[in-house]
């Protein structure tokens, strides 16, 4: 399906945002942190069990677009931090990777030319999770 350019597709990943990491290459191959390996799993277990077919995705293939990204995380009861302590461009890159691998949205995310990104704990009885949205470009 391909979007009208005037369009914008909004979804929520109920999913506890987590950062990417740093990709540990050896001669056996790459691995990545359990934090992020766990979150690919659980995204594409969301996507298996009904994600997919509950939304009606939009693929844009090579077209560009902006992307907005709030991450919405639980704070610890002994938490002093006024927001989460993950850097926001690698929970954006994880996201963002998943989306790409499962081939939802894009080909590629190279073709995001304008990416907002927010991060804040979770208000009182609020699911954790990230809200995505997704907006063509003329």
């Amino acid at each position: 399906m391909t979007l009208p350019l005037t369009s914008k597709f909004s979804v929520f990943v109920p999913i506890e945002p987590r950062p990417a990491s740093r990709p540990n290459v050896s001669r056996y191959g790459v691995r990545y942190s359990k934090n992020h390996t766990e979150y690919q799993q659980r995204f594409k277990a969301w996507l298996k069990d009904g994600a997919q077919t509950t939304f009606d995705w939009p693929y844009i293939e090579k077209r560009l677009c902006s992307v907005t990204v709030e991450f919405v995380s639980t704070k610890a009861r002994t938490s002093k931090l006024t927001t989460p302590p993950y850097d926001i461009d690698n929970a954006s890159k994880l996201i963002l990777d998943c989306i790409t691998t499962a081939g939802l949205i894009w080909y590629d995310d190279k073709t995001i030319v304008h990416l907002d990104a927010r991060k804040r704990f979770a208000k009182d009885g609020e699911t954790a999770g990230t809200y995505f949205s997704v907006k063509l470009e003329d």
